[in-house]
């Protein structure tokens, strides 16, 4: 795990409010975002994924996220266009 999302996670969940995903200080290939519906603070991790292939497993299908629910597309709820747009520029 990241140094900087434990960080992030007690500084999110006082703050109450969704906030933008921002690029990983401790790791170049990782985006932190978090998701709309429980505030749960997510590392997702681009590898060697290109832009195309990182939309397309982020808007997969069904997934559960870490905050104990299950949606169809988690990439809506996780902010995956924008977290995209972090890590592969606008």
């Amino acid at each position: 795990m990241c140094t900087c999302k434990e960080d992030m996670n007690a500084r999110y969940r006082v703050a109450g409010v969704t906030q933008a995903p921002v690029k990983c200080p401790d790791k170049p290939d990782r985006v932190h975002t978090q998701c709309k519906k429980c505030g749960e603070i997510l590392a997702l991790d681009f590898g060697k994924l290109n832009r195309t292939e990182a939309l397309a497993a982020l808007h997969a299908g069904p997934g559960e996220c870490p905050g104990y629910h299950v949606e169809f597309d988690l990439g809506f709820y996780w902010q995956a266009d924008a977290a995209v747009s972090v890590m592969y520029g606008a």
